[in-house]
């Protein structure tokens, strides 16, 4: 017998058209709540942002002014590419290498790994 609660808490949704917690609950399918995006779940995307804001939006918002849209993403690019290409990292695993000298650096591994796993399928057919 549901108490008077869940039987107010479903009569509310039904009026208002939006899902309560109990009627949720009853039509799930089993995959359970999803995360909000955050500093745990990704966080090198989250310090990124941070980085992108600190070194270059609020910088160059406060002396730099756009007389078109266009000129926008072109001073962005030219920040990305300093900071793909020329600015050494701290970061885990980056040894202060930049991003792109990392990822050049992987290319060649994992070529190689791929040509070795095809190798192997090709040998278990």
């Amino acid at each position: 017998v549901p108490s008077s609660a869940t039987t107010a808490a479903n009569s509310v949704g039904a009026r208002t058209g939006i899902p309560t917690s109990s009627s949720c609950s009853s039509k799930r399918s089993g995959t359970g709540p999803r995360r909000s995006a955050g500093p745990k779940s990704n966080g090198f995307i989250e310090r990124f942002h941070r980085t992108l804001l600190d070194e270059h939006l609020r910088v160059t918002g406060r002396t730099t002014w756009y007389e078109t849209v266009e000129e926008m993403p072109t001073d962005l690019d030219a920040y990305l590419e300093s900071y793909n290409r020329a600015r050494p990292h701290r970061g885990r695993t980056m040894d202060g290498r930049t991003p792109y000298t990392v990822f050049k650096a992987g290319l060649p591994k994992a070529r190689k790994a791929a040509k070795t796993r095809s190798k192997k399928e090709d040998a278990a057919a």
